[in-house]
């Protein structure tokens, strides 16, 4: 009984309680820095490597169908070689794309069609322009060649679309973990300024009650 009133042990409770709320607070910040964090790793590790991945394969594509057409125009058989050297740079871009997404990513659907569109317009296109190159031009090769380029503008529709939709979203996701950060410093101010009053509050009272007027 003489240690439930002593002054030492009602010292160590108003102690006691000051260091149960700074626990709180820094729990709160941690567990709040710990999502924010976490958000930011996967843009960081996703969408980041695919607005650099889907850039430089649009890019690819494009210069890629711009061989393509000189073969077809000039019978330019360096340009056939080139753009199927580039074929296989597309091919990785689209591997180190599904790679880099997360398995419930909403850009796997549309990857997976790229992919297997992408393999039908290689293999016809590298077969049938390496013929028109050399000077083939039956109606098999007309038609595989047209069949290559129709193929073509449904690769650059997915592929622009896919692009504009990994921008969107980086740059979408780029604005709220601002906003985030942004409103984690308010809420840790104001949850520190509440710790505060209250043990503030707490001392005062427990120290009127037991220590001043016991």
């Amino acid at each position: 009984m003489k240690k439930l009133t002593s002054v030492s042990y009602k010292i160590r409770m108003i102690a006691l309680m000051i260091l149960a709320a700074y626990f709180l607070a820094t729990l709160f910040t941690f567990f709040s820095n710990y999502l924010l964090t976490s958000n930011i790793l996967r843009v960081r590790k996703e969408y980041f490597p695919l607005t650099v991945y889907s850039n430089e394969l649009n890019t690819a594509f494009n210069q890629q169908v711009k061989s393509y057409e000189d073969a077809l125009l000039l019978g330019d058989i360096d340009a056939v070689n080139s753009a199927n050297e580039q074929g296989k740079t597309i091919k990785e871009l689209i591997v180190k794309m599904k790679e880099t997404s997360s398995e419930k990513s909403e850009f796997i659907t549309a990857l997976d069609s790229l992919q297997t569109l992408y393999d039908d317009f290689f293999e016809i296109s590298s077969d049938a322009f390496v013929n028109i190159a050399q000077g083939v031009n039956s109606e098999e090769i007309q038609q595989k060649s047209q069949q290559a380029f129709a193929i073509k503008n449904q690769i650059n529709s997915i592929a622009v679309r896919l692009n504009e939709q990994i921008v969107n979203i980086l740059q979408n996701n780029l604005d709220s973990q601002r906003n985030r950060a942004f409103r984690n410093i308010i809420m840790q101010l104001i949850f520190f300024v509440l710790v505060l009053v209250f043990s503030l509050w707490f001392v005062r009272a427990f120290s009127r009650r037991y220590i001043l007027n016991p």
